[in-house]
């Protein structure tokens, strides 16, 4: 471009003219040497495109984005103006994701990929780069701007989706989950509803057990996967230990990684010897008295009463309570004689 071309091209930039009717002017600045009239272009168009609908010229401006020759406070004004606009072309949307993906600049990658996800959360399908949104979870923990659409738009490629939400719900990402109004267990339960629970996840929900309230949410999850080598001693633990909400959701849970009702029964009497002393047995006693539509549970609570192992104190109380909650009274179980009926040191 010549001087006397140059000339020109500024002083029409510098006019009063109003910059639509200018507009071919201010993209022709773009590709001009001079910095200074590049910054001019993108001044004009920051401002022009926001009033005037030209999407081959927004799609041109926001290649001017990655100019380090011009401003950063103009390139952002201009990206702000392209993140805005309506009826983004796929054009403008894959420069503006050029730009998104660019690891340089915080501000200027946010407003451009905040266009892109508003685009992709709208129109679906191939709008959403997948492997962009599980890289940025992964690296990035952040989940800004993903939800809800991985949810609206599961259904269109589950396997990347539940990828993508996998990651969010294992990885740090509370703080950006908190800011978009959501938690670990929002993610969780649409998992688990969805049947996309993995084994990595659920060995979380086993971890979260024993450092968190055992809630009912966790119980299920684990009954939405295969049982792992483990599992049912994780599960005993939080019987022990831990006050639970749902005590019929952790015996089923306990069956499930055990492998059958009897089995579990075993397990949970075996136990009951290696306590010896009756205030050992409290925790499972009281679960005996919270699990009365068990069919294992009359011959549990008689099994107990031959091991000595509701005399007195609290696990009398919870024994007794047991018996009640069946609907029976609780016969004597003084010195651990042996109750009347069969129990499992009969078989």
């Amino acid at each position: 471009m010549t001087d006397e071309i140059a000339d020109s091209l500024e002083a029409r930039l510098r006019s009063p003219a109003p910059e639509e009717e200018r507009i071919e002017d201010l993209v022709r600045a773009l590709d001009h040497p001079d910095p200074v009239l590049r910054t001019l272009g993108v001044q004009g168009l920051a401002r022009t495109l926001a009033a005037v609908a030209r999407p081959a010229e927004a799609a041109r401006a926001a290649e001017a984005l990655a100019d380090r020759d011009v401003p950063w406070s103009d390139r952002l004004a201009l990206a702000r103006t392209l993140s805005r606009l309506p009826g983004k072309s796929p054009a403008l949307v894959a420069a503006l994701r050029r730009i998104a993906e660019s690891p340089d600049d915080d501000e200027l990658r946010a407003a451009c990929r905040e266009a892109c996800d508003r685009y992709a959360g709208a129109h679906g399908g191939t709008a959403i780069d997948w492997p962009a949104w599980l890289r940025r979870v992964e690296r990035e923990h952040d989940v800004r701007g993903l939800l809800p659409a991985v949810w609206l738009h599961f259904d269109e490629a589950p396997e990347e989706a539940a990828a993508v939400l996998r990651a969010a719900y294992l990885g740090a990402c509370g703080g950006s989950l908190y800011s978009e109004g959501f938690s670990q267990d929002t993610i969780l339960s649409f998992l688990q509803v969805r049947g996309r629970v993995d084994e990595t996840v659920a060995r979380d929900c086993a971890r979260r057990l024993l450092s968190d309230a055992p809630s009912a949410l966790l119980l299920a999850v684990l009954r939405s996967v295969p049982p792992w080598s483990g599992l049912a001693e994780t599960l005993w633990c939080v019987l022990e230990t831990r006050p639970v909400q749902n005590p019929v959701l952790l015996r089923e849970a306990l069956v499930d990684a055990c492998g059958s009702d009897r089995a579990a029964a075993a397990a949970l009497i075996q136990r009951l010897r290696a306590r010896g002393q009756p205030s050992g047995a409290v925790p499972y006693l009281r679960f005996l008295a919270d699990n009365p539509g068990w069919g294992e549970t009359p011959d549990l609570l008689r099994e107990a009463s031959r091991l000595g192992a509701c005399r007195a104190g609290e696990a009398r109380a919870e024994w007794e309570r047991a018996w009640g909650n069946l609907g029976k009274r609780p016969p004597d179980p003084d010195d651990g004689a042996v109750d009347p009926g069969p129990g499992f040191a009969d078989e």
